[in-house]
């Protein structure tokens, strides 16, 4: 699967040599760009993380090996202790695993997350859903999103499935989409189809939410596998 945000997982779990070749063994292919430009060098980048304890095969398993970590343009690519031609980390003391997978966030709401630490269920349903979800413009879900993906990236969240439920328009759609590929997170983007409540409503019943469904899927998201 080409595009990273639309489905695939980062399966960071090492193996001794990871295909080059599968386009799901790493963070980075042809869909993480910014505007239409390359989001990463195309040139080859590698970096040998030194001395580092790795688990390795059967996450189940628990197996840690120690050695050197070779990655290749964002991908693993070998694990060993020969001495390679690569910038060199000094990664001695840590443990390499694979990314954490978060299946259920609402990316759109970093900004306002703390204000619902002491709500009940029902609290947040009238203060976020309805109340402040009526009020965030395209720019505050782009920055929302592009926010919360750095924020879960930074603390080793490598996918996510974003539920994204603030969706008042076809911009927020849009917004929201690029908020979150611009960071080169990978995961799914699940369209919301919940309808705050605005005085003037874009989507005024399902059939034009579902029309929109099928326009941001085709703009965003056109590889069959999608």
């Amino acid at each position: 699967i080409d595009d990273p945000l639309s489905v695939g997982l980062l399966v960071a779990e090492a193996a001794a040599a990871a295909d080059p070749s599968d386009p799901g063994g790493g963070a980075v292919d042809s869909a993480q760009t910014r505007h239409g430009q390359d989001f990463y060098p195309a040139r080859m980048e590698r970096n040998l993380l030194v001395g580092c304890d790795v688990l390795v095969g059967d996450p189940g398993e628990g197996r840690v090996q120690r050695g050197d970590l070779l990655i290749e343009d964002g991908r693993i690519a070998a694990i060993g202790d020969e001495a390679v031609d690569a910038e060199r980390i000094d990664a001695a003391g840590t443990l390499v695993i694979p990314g954490f997978v978060d299946t259920h966030r609402h990316v759109w709401q970093t900004a306002i997350r703390g204000i619902c630490a002491d709500w009940t269920l029902l609290d947040y349903f009238l203060g976020v859903r309805v109340n402040s979800s009526g009020v965030f413009t395209p720019e505050d879900v782009y920055v929302g999103n592009y926010a919360g993906a750095l924020e879960a990236l930074d603390a080793g969240v490598t996918c996510l499935l974003d539920f994204s439920h603030c969706l008042n328009s076809p911009e927020h759609a849009d917004e929201a989409v690029r908020g979150l590929r611009e960071t080169g997170i990978r995961g799914t983007w699940a369209y919301g189809m919940y309808p705050v409540p605005l005085a003037e409503p874009a989507f005024p019943g399902v059939e034009e939410r579902a029309a929109d469904v099928r326009r941001v899927r085709g703009r965003h998201f056109s590889a069959p596998e999608a």
